[in-house]
C-alpha cells in the first residue's frame, strides 16, 4: 500500500487505492466539509471522514464515481501552502524546452 493509500486507510488491492490520488487545498474545517458534502451529494462516497490531525491539518478523503480518491484539506502553514503552489506550477526542464 503506498502513502496516499495508507492516509486514506484503502487498500492497494483489487479495486483499493489506484496508485493516484488527487488533493484540493481549502481555506478552512469548513471548507472542507462543505467539500466532502457536497462530493456526497454529487454521488462520491466518504472514504475516510474529515478530522483533525496531529500537525494541525483537518483533511478528509472522498472518492468521486468513477472510484478516484481525492483528499481535501486545510489548516496548511503559510510556508506549507507556498510549497504546494510551487509543487503544482513546477514545470520540468525538459518540458521547458523548446
Amino acid at each position: 500500500m503506498g502513502s496516499g493509500g495508507q492516509d486514506a486507510g484503502v487498500s492497494s488491492e483489487g479495486s483499493g487505492f489506484r496508485g493516484v490520488s488527487f488533493h484540493s487545498i481549502v481555506s478552512s474545517s469548513k471548507a472542507v466539509d462543505e467539500v466532502m458534502g457536497n462530493a456526497v451529494a454529487s454521488g462520491g462516497g466518504v472514504v475516510k471522514e474529515s478530522a483533525g490531525s496531529e500537525w494541525g491539518s483537518y483533511f478528509g478523503y472522498f472518492s468521486d464515481p468513477d472510484g478516484h480518491l481525492w483528499k481535501v484539506a486545510s489548516g496548511l502553514r503559510p510556508w506549507m501552502a507556498v510549497a504546494a503552489h510551487r509543487a503544482c506550477t513546477y514545470t520540468p526542464a525538459w518540458r521547458r524546452r523548446a
